[in-house]
């Protein structure tokens, strides 16, 4: 069974994005064996000692946990959602992990050396609540164009 992980700084705080996230996150957990890891946000009050406090607990979990890591930025490459599914088909094949990381509020600094990949959720920006939802719905999207359902079209 295929195995993904995504690796968030931070907790959900708003109720909306909570339910909704929860939803997809039970989806997931029915066809793949799926977790989210919760990384604490840094209490830094300066932005640039926030996020590189956020991305040494970010690298500190990679370096002891073997995965194929996939950063979420702005500037990552973009993909289609059966791109998407393809890229995770192509591990779902070798039996690896995937873990998708989602920064902060102000996101990270440079984690790529430390990835396998970097993408995109869209050039839009969204807060890290939202990036959180909208990667669970395109996970459960990509699984299903996987199966070849209609939820697809």
């Amino acid at each position: 069974m295929q195995k993904i992980h995504v690796l968030c700084v931070g907790k959900i705080k708003q109720t909306m994005y909570a339910e909704a996230i929860q939803e997809f996150i039970d989806r997931l957990k029915k066809i793949i064996q799926f977790t989210i890891i919760e990384l604490p946000d840094s209490k830094q009050v300066d932005i640039l000692k926030k996020q590189n406090e956020e991305t040494n607990f970010i690298i500190e979990y990679i370096q002891s946990h073997p995965s194929v890591y996939v950063a979420l930025d702005e500037h990552g490459a973009a993909m289609t959602s059966q791109e998407f599914s393809q890229y995770i088909t192509k591990y779902k094949d070798t039996g690896e992990t995937i873990t998708f990381i989602i920064g902060g509020a102000y996101g990270f600094t440079n984690i790529s050396p430390y990835c396998q990949k970097t993408t995109q959720l869209s050039a839009y920006t969204f807060t890290h609540e939202l990036a959180r939802l909208i990667l669970l719905e395109q996970l459960y999207r990509a699984l299903q164009i996987q199966k070849g359902t209609g939820y697809h079209h």
